[in-house]
């Protein structure tokens, strides 16, 4: 749902003419070095690369935009990303070999297969409806989607059980300038994924029409001692934490059990805040961030300590003046992301790039955060590296699944 990252460039005036290819044998993932342009990728779905389309197009009419013609070209350039991706456990624009070694530049990937203008993608959703809710809630991929400049259009699916990878299913979209004969979208029933099976029809994206109630953290959580939970945070170690006031109590995965509640201080060495507002863990560092008030510490689990250096400012430290002064609730995701909730609204953060993405603040909503009915937050929380995040609200919680993005 939350990681979609959109990219530009001047429309390539490129002529490619193609005298025909030597189709690489679809299952030859994974793929070494720079594509050729003749690799070949079987389609996983073909009527989920067409609805997806056909989406785009609901989309652009709705606009009074030309509708988008699918160009096989660029299908083959968005299938063989999808795959690379998958088998290689990443997710980005450019092309990447094991141990993270570069391997190809975007539009220099894309250049093989055909002539290409820009490029969306994303994963974790299971269905057309899904990625297209990500990707028209994203500014960036919603600009490419309806970019006037724009002619045809591939899309790329895979999915392959038993990958080792993040996220499961890999969507690419590849925009070109070039116009085609074909098709402007399949049509119907999806079917399967987290769309509950429903038609599609009319270019919005209801879902399963079956409301997920909220439950009570009591009954979820044995022994819960609290009357709400101020915030939460994954430990390594397979247990997280809940606060609420100056105490806390640590959840253990394998006994299903709550503590009983501790004092903050004393326990949490160097953390002097009578409350915590928010907390997440971030696990290539190791540490725990904790946000109280205006302020926030780095707390090494290593060291069992936080860090020297700390109190410091949120604003100055998390994106600047796009970032709120404080925080409700902070969400950690495996994508390199972190969403600082605020009211009703609701910021990204890239971790790596230090800074709020494009687009936000968004408001909290059943369009941003499918199932959740909450409008404010109290604390969030993933577990691990996911798929598995809860909400909090007063004495309720919900369970969102990260990778098919909607509430359970």
């Amino acid at each position: 749902m939350k990681n979609l990252i959109p990219i530009f460039s001047k429309t390539f005036l490129l002529l490619l003419t193609i005298l025909g290819y030597c189709a690489v044998s679809s299952q030859a993932q994974p793929f070494r070095g720079c594509a050729k342009g003749t690799e070949y990728v079987k389609p996983i779905n073909a009527s989920f690369e067409k609805e997806v389309l056909r989406l785009v197009n609901v989309e652009r009419k709705k606009r009074g935009l030309q509708p988008l013609t699918w160009n096989e070209e660029m299908a083959r350039a968005a299938r063989y990303h999808a795959a690379d991706m998958a088998h290689d456990n990443y997710f980005d624009h450019a092309s990447y070999d094991p141990g993270k070694r570069k391997a190809c530049k975007t539009f220099e990937r894309i250049r093989k297969f055909g002539a290409g203008s820009a490029e969306n993608i994303a994963a974790g959703s299971s269905t057309p409806e899904g990625v297209m809710r990500q990707w028209m809630n994203s500014a960036g991929h919603k600009r490419n989607i309806l970019s006037k400049g724009s002619k045809s259009l591939g899309i790329g699916y895979y999915y392959k059980p038993g990958l080792k990878n993040n996220w499961r299913h890999y969507w690419v979209q590849n925009f070109s300038w070039k116009a085609t004969n074909g098709s402007t979208g399949g049509g119907g029933n999806t079917g399967g994924g987290n769309s509950g099976g429903g038609n599609t029809g009319g270019g919005t994206s209801t879902g399963s029409k079956t409301k997920v109630a909220p439950k009570k953290i009591s009954q979820g959580w044995k022994n819960y001692p609290f009357q709400k939970v101020d915030a939460a945070t994954y430990y390594s170690g397979d247990r997280f934490y809940l606060f609420s006031g100056n105490q806390y109590s640590s959840w253990n995965r394998s006994t299903q059990r709550m503590s009983a509640p501790k004092p903050i201080r004393g326990n949490w060495r160097g953390v002097n805040f009578n409350k915590i507002d928010a907390a997440f863990y971030w696990k290539s560092n190791n540490k725990v961030y904790l946000f109280s008030g205006n302020q926030y510490v780095r707390y090494d689990i290593n060291t069992n300590k936080v860090d020297a250096g700390y109190p410091k400012p949120i604003q100055r430290f998390w994106g600047g003046s796009r970032m709120f002064t404080s925080v409700d609730a902070a969400l950690a995701y495996p994508n390199g992301k972190v969403y600082f909730f605020k009211g009703n609204r609701y910021v990204r953060y890239d971790f790596a790039k230090n800074r709020i993405d494009a687009g936000y603040p968004k408001a909290i909503s059943q369009s941003t955060w499918p199932g959740i009915r909450f409008r404010t937050l109290d604390a969030t929380v993933t577990w691990g590296s996911g798929p598995q995040s809860y909400f909090f609200k007063n004495t309720y919680y919900y369970r969102f699944d990260i990778k098919k993005d909607k509430a359970y």
